[in-house]
């Protein structure tokens, strides 16, 4: 309250101040100080924000003594934000004053480094509690110390730095001394301050007992970060090479793998690097790698610029997983360069120019570097990680020290190995180095053993890390060029020579060594024995994609390093050999040595894969001596185990506590060293295979292998594992007396004792941990097992055969059901991988096995409830249980693994094949007959959410619905209740049944959603019919379908279930003043409306419970008085329903505005809400009841039981749900928040968790105050935005809490019926290894038992919920059907049906092929058309895969095209998928399967009745899908292609009288029949309408361009059947019979010679007979050929060849071309153009009648219709469509160029005269204006609407040759009038 009355007075000053003038003098701001700084806290923040907000209108000397004499003497360490930006804003005001700062716009420019409250900004960065406000601080410090200096200032950069430097050396020094002062009295406190500490650094208040070391520590820390973030802010803007490399950038770090798209290209690459790579020298390598030079680089969606060169990729992202990296690039070429280019130049004993001198006299004054010049910064930092011990600390120090160059004197200490000590450099990368001439001495050798011993000294882990960092550049340098691999190769020899590498195996042996360290040794002896530099140093080969995962074996792409004095290109090494100097460098280690390498490299990664690092010790103990359990037929192989643990407790190995312990994930620095030493000895064992011995002969080597394949819990150190012991497994040649690496791994794998081999999943139960982490030790068996001999099996002691006997038994006695779970089905898919690497060993025979085992995969562990639905399946009924709908292989790894099996198992099995096959078909892809119109299909694949919950599918605007039944459902007992109800009166409409139906899917439905599509049709709201894209209220909907339901209730006699949930009572009472008389009136209600004005929930009840007193006029009317009375009315609740439902009235409507609102108000609402204070209290109800003189019992009604006085009513609630609208008032979404209460489900892992139900989305929430806050209270909240947003910073939130759900902590008794199970999803089966203590071996036994008795239990249906019988069926069919769906509708079976289809053809035999070709035929058309083609998501490669794959067995197999033949001629899909499909590719798929079936050279059985099946689709389906009707007509267009017989069979079936019919239209169905008498002709060429040319006739089909497209096959088919006619009857030429014949040889199809056919009748009748047939066949040709330019090549052979010596033809084909000519759009003139020039072409004795009739035009003798030439066109259209007259001039100057004979006619009159009359006109066209330019993309014959003439180049030269041969022509009549003269 005080808080709110400062305020007010503040506010109230400040309006004074700002809007009155009104003048505060410094000491009325000194009283306010001191008066408020003794109150609380958040009184004196109130204050400084006033401060903050009026400093612009106090006087500059009260703003400086406010600043210098209060806010510089607050407390540093408890300075609040409030008072930092108070600080803030009066520290710049004071120093611009003074000149120190300016401002520049919003920049700050600094223009004196002594800014006033400086010391006090490094008080508060080092000081302050809060590390929000120390951060601020820090920033400040930062801009007022060089970032926001002057130009002027940073001229002097060296000494800026030097001084910044200086402070933060001197503030360490300072505090350390401190420290190490009080070390002896303090150190017992470490623990205590490092606790105080982690406090400090989350922003926590200092708890009462932080100490002074506490303290110191906290400053040296904020010290270190703050010289940390000087340093990058500084050098990030030194972009480009550096010549003092940071030793963060100077060595190797992890391997990280890049993902790499390009913007050229939208593949992806892998590229391959390390941590420390800095980002300039990954864009060079990223050029080179691309071929292109890089313009913009982002990595994990971060854009790294020029500022950010410096950065390693380390700084990122997680370089734990692959960093996905983007780049722009040009299209300039890179040339190959090395990264390192800059530096090597730099570096080179040529003299350096002006830039570099500069560049590196630039570098030197970098804070970095002057900081590493000093001489006690190394050795400081060091003690400080030393001495303090601090976790934190020592983290600061490590990321400093990555900052600086490395330090002068270990590099110096280095160099002392081949180099006197004068010799070295402070940057030795600098110093070349020069080979060593001659041997050693031994003195000699034994100084530089003796140096780099004390060179690698180090007092703690930190330095030693440091030091080995700093080898590791040396050996390894990060620059691949030639220099620095020369200068490492030297260093290389002298490091070897000083006994480097039994330094390093010592380091691998120490037990303190950290992980780090560690991993630096491993890639250290790496190099040293293989001489690889890893995967990042090899230059990266682009790839076309990437399909390779995350891959952490360094040896990939290794290159090794030859040890001469001059170095050649490295060549990579294969991968199982070393080094050439590790042989060398072997020879010299002694056979000691050698062993304690082995031994080493076991022990590290042994303990690295454990995540423990501790080395092995002791004996085997009894696991070293375990079996395998022997099989009942006496195999010792993969029949059984006991379910114990990897290893007893007895045994102590070096990862115990991974076996103990296998909840424990390892780092992954763990699984590098796990993986990197692995790989090192593998290495080592291939190489110097007399180490194997060795190797085998450890006491745990068994133990040792299993665990790191087995037992280990990371997945990359198995996986390493697995792929080195296969490795190790090939090696050729073991020494006499070791055993083969391949049997020892065999017999270790197959007789370890693991819990792998127990077919009941209860009996795994304790080893589910393990059984997940088994797929790479069934991968590595399987490998081992490959092809195995039988000398090899009985070395073993093994038999393939007797495996797979006991294989198939356990895959026979594998425990099903829900108790499967994902560890089960890895162990599943191992196991059927094994059986398929045992079909590959000697002495098995296949199809002993494959006749049990499809059926068995097929029907129980692909696809059960595909099984149970076929005829083929189970009989019991669906309602019987749910756990036996689901797979016992439902994870990809065990499907995949199944199919591969299926896939083994039928391959070269004819009987297998047919049986799969079979059963795939009786269990599959039956179409249903819904689906026969359906195109997208999108069946429900998605099951239950992993909250285990089903949503409700939104029917457009049905939300409010949704939001509603999901909070009804989850209230405890509630739908058991209405579920219980089972009445045989109950109608599909009526509302309870609806009820019912909706609960029973949300409780057994396994689908991801429910549509409740009945409720949406049924429901009525007040009476009408609900619009399901109508919004309506949801409280409305919650009191209707409440008051609906219990009505339905009450009519059945039965008790009103939301009656006894929701129903309370309050009364509403009147107490007069002035006597003793009261009323009270009971009323009952199902939810309390409340307003949200008042803010918050509790002030809204007391509002709503608050007295009100009637008097004066509005006095009550007392009844029994009869006058009035001054009175109090109150409103009080009297009882309290179980669940408290309050609306919130957030709508209303505005009478003024004539609209709906909304009011998006604040409003809070507790977690627990305590009803009592809104209560009618016992005192109250005692005067009620005397006033009324009623006995105190009878005032009880019943609900009684809830009277505060016996005790058994609380009135404290818990909030358990809230319904949130967002939105507007007239449009919005509504959503619920609820928790899962429902403890009467045993085990249920939801109970107690909130939930988002979003319609179909169900998620967890964390539900807490601020979750809550932002998402259900509403109000105005803060938006980020940048500068250039437009919109404000506050916004309101329109999501906010309308409906709110309390709930009674103590529930009322409700009547449940309870649940023995939950288990309605798998991702919730809860391990029972989880617990806190193991169960013992008899109870773990005895719950096992148990809980299969319960499962058996429930999949009988002994334990199900209360449901209707009718709705129970019709919710199991339903999941059925889903379980079928989700087996079917996946990649992963598609995949197998289409594999399982190319074996069958690629790898049978031609008499296997004729037996199952009929099966591929009819399973390949089943799956397609009935199943894949009708998805939405299909792919077009896969269907293409289909169709070749059908292409190939047709090719083969005679018989599969009888039967495809035979299948598609009876089938219904082709109307559906060839006509009727929107899908174009499906179309085009049917297509190519159809014209498969046609075979060219076979006339099947059934070809003819497929042709007239699709023939018979021309009356009426092909016309009413004419825009889907291409790939038909394009299908008949191949087929005629095919051969000349299949046009015989065409026109047997009539098709072309078919075909033309379907083209002209049905009014010539007359002219087109047979029988057609001279009679009808004489009518069809007299008709009156439409006349389509000379011939008349009735009026042709219109078809639009889309259409012509769509049916131009149409055209070429009946071209091409016209084409394969005897054409030499229709007509002779006027001088007898034409030279040469007129039979025309098929364009396509066929060999040569081959005649056509004779001339059927119906192309007589079209081409002979009827005038107006042959007119209108003739338009549609000549129209196809202009509108679709792809036929006017067939279609111009057509009209050549019928204009051939055939006058009557020549005639009409011509008339029509002309005609079009005249009036076709310009655009489509110049492919009439080229089929004139094809039919002048014809040189017939008619070629010149032709050619004059194009050019003058003529008259039909018959008709006498007069047809235009071209030389007529061109003057009729010159001025009205010039584009056409210049066309038609064009053609015929062309023509003239190709035909002598076309000169010759334009020479003559009386075309002559219009020649030069179309000549002039194009030349005055061309002259009109004498300067234009001719526009390049302009044409005379292009696609443009406009009809005028285009002035273009080709025109101008269209004109000249116009003009030559006019020229031409005048000199030829010169010279026949000088002949014909005197």
């Amino acid at each position: 309250m005080l808080n709110e009355t400062v305020e007010t007075h503040l506010n109230v000053l400040e309006f004074l101040v700002k809007e009155g003038d009104l003048y505060i003098p410094w000491s009325s701001i000194e009283d306010l100080w001191d008066s408020l700084a003794t109150l609380k806290l958040p009184i004196f923040d109130v204050f400084l924000d006033w401060l903050s907000r009026c400093r612009p209108d106090l006087e500059a000397e009260t703003c400086k003594k406010l600043f210098t004499e209060k806010l510089l003497y607050l407390d540093p360490t408890s300075i609040t934000s409030a008072a930092f930006n108070c600080l803030h804003k009066y520290m710049e005001h004071i120093n611009t004053c003074s000149k120190k700062i300016r401002s520049s716009g919003s920049i700050m420019v600094v223009e004196n480094t002594e800014v006033e409250g400086k010391d006090f900004l490094w008080q508060i960065a080092l000081e302050s509690l809060s590390e929000e406000i120390a951060a601020s601080a820090m920033n400040l410090l930062l801009s007022f110390s060089f970032l926001s200096l002057s130009p002027r200032l940073k001229k002097d950069a060296a000494t800026l730095h030097r001084n910044f430097m200086a402070q933060c050396y001197t503030k360490l020094e300072a505090n350390f001394k401190g420290n190490v002062g009080n070390m002896g009295t303090v150190r017992v406190a470490v623990d205590s301050a490092t606790r105080t500490l982690t406090a400090l650094a989350v922003g926590g208040d200092s708890p009462s007992g932080v100490g002074a070391r506490s303290r110191s520590i906290q400053r040296i820390l904020r010290v270190l970060q703050l010289a940390e973030r000087y340093i990058l802010a500084v050098e990030e803007s030194h972009a480009g090479p550096r010549r003092f490399l940071s030793h963060g950038a100077s060595f190797l770090g992890h391997p990280v793998t890049l993902n790499v798209t390009c913007s050229s290209s939208s593949k992806e690459s892998t590229f391959q690097s390390h941590s420390n790579e800095s980002m300039w020298i990954l864009r060079s390598r990223l050029e080179s790698f691309l071929g292109e030079s890089v313009l913009q680089l982002w990595i994990n969606d971060q854009f790294v610029g020029e500022k950010d060169s410096q950065r390693v990729l380390k700084h990122m992202g997680d370089v734990e997983k692959p960093l996905s990296v983007r780049v722009t690039t040009s299209s300039v070429h890179v040339t190959e360069i090395s990264p390192h280019k800059d530096r090597d130049e730099a570096t080179s004993t040529t003299t350096p120019t002006r830039k570099d001198v500069f560049l590196w006299e630039e570098e030197k004054t970098l804070p970095g570097v002057i900081m590493a010049a000093s001489t006690n910064t190394f050795q400081l930092l060091f003690q400080l990680a030393q001495s303090l011990d601090d976790p934190k600390v020592t983290e600061n120090v490590r990321r400093l020290l990555y900052l600086l160059p490395t330090d002068p004197k270990v590099s110096e200490q280095l160099d002392l190995l081949g180099h006197s000590p004068g010799a070295a450099t402070a940057d030795p990368q600098l110093s070349p180095r020069s080979p060593r001439r001659g041997k050693l001495t031994p003195r000699e050798r034994e100084e530089q053993e003796k140096t780099l011993k004390q060179c690698m000294e180090a007092p703690s882990n930190l330095e030693l890390l440091y030091r080995l960092e700093v080898l590791s550049g040396r050996l390894l340098p990060v620059s691949v060029d030639m220099g620095s691999l020369q200068r490492a190769s030297l260093f290389r020899e002298e490091f070897l020579s000083a006994g480097g590498f039994s330094l390093i195996l010592s380091f691998l042996q120490q037990e303190s060594l950290s992980q780090d360290a560690l991993l630096i040794c491993l890639q250290l002896a790496r190099y040293l024995l293989c001489g690889s530099l890893g995967p990042w140093t090899e230059r990266p080969r682009k790839r076309s994609s990437v399909v390779r995962s995350l891959d952490f074996s360094p040896s990939i792409d290794n290159r090794e390093v030859p040890c001469s004095p001059v170095l050649g290109k490295p060549t990579p090494p294969k991968k199982s050999a070393l080094g050439a100097s590790a042989h060398i460098l072997l020879q010299r280690l002694g056979g000691l040595e050698e062993g304690e390498l082995v031994g080493s490299l076991v022990r590290v990664s042994w303990g690295a894969a454990g995540g423990g690092m501790r080395k092995a010790s002791g004996d085997a103990g009894s696991f070293a001596s375990s079996r395998s359990r022997q099989s009942s037929t006496g195999s010792t192989a993969s029949s059984g185990s006991d379910s114990g643990e990897l290893a007893s407790n007895s045994f102590s190995s070096p990862t115990a506590s991974m076996t103990r312990d296998r909840s424990r994930n390892i780092s992954f620095l763990d699984s590098l060293i796990a993986a990197e030493s692995l790989e090192i000895l593998v290495s080592l064992l291939l190489t110097k295979t007399s180490l194997l011995g060795t190797f085998f002969g450890l006491s745990h080597v068994r133990e040792y292998l299993i665990e790191m394949v087995l037992g280990s819990p990371s997945e990359r150190v198995r996986s390493a594992t697995c792929a080195e012991l296969e490795r190790l497994s090939l090696c050729p040649h073991p020494p006499p007396q070791v055993p083969a690496p391949k049997l020892f791994l065999i017999q270790t794998l197959l007789k370890a004792h693991v819990p792998l081999w127990v077919p009941s999943g209860s009996g795994r139960g304790t080893s589910q941990r393990l059984l997940s982490q088994c797929s790479q030790y069934f991968s590595l068996a399987c490998f081992l097992l490959q092809k195995l001999s039988k000398t090899e099996q009985e070395i073993c002691g093994i038999s393939a055969c007797q495996m797979l006997e006991d294989e198939e038994a356990w895959l026979r006695n594998f425990v099903g059901g829900d108790s499967v779970t994902v560890p089960d089905n890895t162990v599943l898919a191992g196991h059927i991988k094994l059986i398929s690497a045992l079909f590959t060993c000697e002495g098995v025979t296949k199809n002993h096995f494959s006749k049990r085992l499809v059926p068995e995969l097929l029907t129980r562990y692909l696809f059960p409830a595909s099984s149970k639905i076929s005829p083929q399946g189970s009989s019991l009924p669906v309602s019987q249980g749910r756990a036996t709908f689901s797979p016992l292989c439902y994870t990809f790894e065990a499907r995949e693994a199944a199919f591969k099996l299926l896939l083994n198992l039928v391959e070269g099995d004819t009987h297998a094949l047919q049986l799969c096959i079979r059963r795939l078909l009786s269990m599959h892809h039956k179409l249903d007959p819904d689906l026969a119109r359906e195109y997208e299909h999108e069946p429900a694949v998605e099951g239950r959410s992993a909250c285990n919950m089903v949503g409700l599918k939104n029917g457009g605007a049905t939300c409010y619905m949704n939001s509603v039944l999901q909070q009804l459902y989850l209230i405890p007992g509630l739908p058991n209740l209405l579920l219980a109800v089972d009445s045989e009166n109950l109608g599909h409409n009526n509302i309870l049944y609806l009820l019912q139906v909706v609960f029973s899917h949300l409780q057994e439905s396994q689908l991801k959603f429910f549509s409740p599509e009945s409720l949406w049709k049924s429901f009525r709201l007040w009476g009408e019919p609900i619009n399901p894209r109508e919004q309506q209220d949801a409280f409305e909907f919650l009191t209707q379908i409440v008051d609906q339901t219990d009505e339905e209730l009450k009519r059945m006699g039965r008790m009103q279930v939301f009656q006894h949930v929701f129903k309370g009572t309050f009364s509403d009472m009147k107490l007069c003043y002035d006597c003793d008389h009261s009323y009270e009136r009971e009323e009952t209600f199902l939810a309390l409306n409340l307003p949200v004005r008042s803010r918050s929930l509790t002030d809204s009840l007391s509002q709503f419970v608050k007295g009100e007193v009637l008097e004066g006029s509005n006095a009550y009317f007392c009844e029994k008085c009869e006058t009035k009375r001054r009175a109090m009315k109150k409103t009080c609740i009297k009882t309290l329903p179980r669940v408290l439902v309050i609306q919130l009235k957030r709508f209303s409507y505005d009478f003024d505005a004539g609209r709906a609102i909304k009011f998006d108000d604040y409003f809070q609402f507790p977690w627990v809400l305590d009803m009592a204070p809104y209560m009618l209290d016992e005192n109250e109800m005692e005067e009620v009841r005397c006033r009324t003189k009623r006995p105190s019992g009878s005032s009880r009604s019943e609900d009684s039981d809830f009277s505060p006085r016996h005790g058994r009513t609380n009135h404290t609630y818990e909030l358990v749900g809230v319904t949130v609208h967002s939105g507007q008032a007239n449009a919005g979404h509504y959503y619920s928040f609820i928790k899962d209460r429902r403890r009467d489900v045993p085990g249920n892992p939801t109970n107690g968790k909130w939930m988002k139900f979003n319609d179909t989305s169900v998620e967890f929430v964390e539900m807490n105050d601020a979750f809550l806050e932002a998402e259900c209270f509403g109000g105005t909240y803060k938006a980020k935005t940048d500068a250039s947003s437009v919109f404000p910073d506050t916004r309101l939130r329109y999501w906010n809490a309308y409906l709110l759900f309390y709930e009674r902590l103590v529930p009322d008794d409700l009547p449940r019926t309870p649940r023995i199970s939950f288990g309605r999803s798998r991702s919730f089966h809860v391990s029972s290894s989880g617990g806190k203590k193991a169960p013992s071996r008899r109870e773990s036994d005895s719950l096992a038992e148990l809980s299969e008795l319960l499962q058996d239990g429930e999949k009988k249906g002994l334990f199900m919920d209360p449901m209707p019988a009718g709705i129970r069926q019709q919710v199991a069919e339903e999941n059925l059907r889903f379980f079928r769906n989700r087996e079917v509708f996946q990649e992963s079976y598609f995949h197998f049906l289409l594999d399982l289809c190319y074996v069958a053809v690629d790898r049978s035999s031609d008499s296997d092929l004729e037996m199952v070709g009929e099966c591929i035929v009819t399973l390949s058309l089943a799956f397609l058309c009935n199943t894949y083609l009708r998805l939405k998501s299909k792919v077009g490669l896969v269907i293409k895969k289909w169709v070749e794959l059908l292409h190939r067995l047709l090719s083969r197999c005679p018989e599969a095209t009888e039967a495809l033949q035979f299948q598609l001629s009876s089938s219904n899909h082709l109307q559906s998928l060839l006509l009727e499909c929107p899908d174009r590719d499906v179309r085009q798929a049917v297509a190519n399967i159809l014209e498969a079936s046609f075979a060219p050279m076979l006339a099947g059985k059934h070809e003819k009745e497929l042709v007239r099946r699709l023939l018979s689709f021309l009356k009426k389906e092909v016309g009413d899908n004419i825009k889907t009707c291409s790939q038909y007509f394009e299908l008949l267009h191949r087929h005629v292609e095919m051969a000349p017989r299949i046009c015989e069979m065409y026109y047997e079936e009539d098709a072309f009288r078919h075909l033309l019919l379907f083209l002209l239209g049905p009014e010539w169905r007359p002219a087109l029949e047979p029988s057609s008498d001279a009679e009808n002709i004489s009518s069809m060429e007299k008709g009156e309408s439409g006349s389509t040319g000379m011939g008349g006739g009735p009026s042709v089909r219109h078809w639009s361009p889309s259409q012509m497209r769509e049916i131009s096959s149409l055209h070429c088919t009946l071209a091409l059947l016209v084409l394969s006619c005897d054409v030499s009857a229709l007509g002779r030429s006027r001088q007898g019979e034409c030279e040469g014949s007129s039979r025309v040889c098929r364009p396509s199809g066929g060999g040569e010679g081959e005649e056509g056919t004779g001339m059927p009748e119906i192309v007589s009748q079209v081409l002979v007979r009827n005038d107006s047939l042959t007119v209108a066949f003739l338009h549609e040709m000549v129209s196809i050929a202009r509108e679709v330019p792809s036929t006017a090549m067939l279609v111009g052979k057509l009209l050549v060849t019928l204009g051939r010596c055939q006058p009557r033809l020549s005639r009409l084909v011509l008339a029509e071309i002309l005609n079009q000519y005249s009036s076709s759009p310009c655009n489509e003139l110049k492919h009439l153009s080229e089929i004139l020039h094809m039919l002048l072409g014809v040189e017939d004795e008619m070629q010149s009648d032709r050619l004059q009739w194009i050019v003058d035009g003529f008259s039909e003798p018959d008709s006498g219709v007069e047809v235009n030439g071209l030389l007529a066109v061109i003057q009729s259209y010159h001025a009205n469509d010039s584009r056409r007259s210049y066309q038609a001039l064009k053609f015929l100057v062309s023509l003239c160029g190709k035909l002598p004979l076309a000169r010759e006619q334009l020479s003559q009159l009386p075309s002559s005269t219009r020649w030069q009359w179309a000549v002039g006109w194009l030349r005055r066209k061309m002259a009109d204006h004498e300067q234009w330019t001719a526009e390049v993309d302009t044409s005379n014959e292009d696609t443009s609407v406009s009809l005028a003439f285009q002035r273009t180049m080709s025109a101008q030269d269209t004109l000249a040759e116009a003009n030559a041969l006019f020229t031409e022509f005048e000199v030829g009549e010169m010279e026949i009038e000088e002949e014909e003269g005197p």
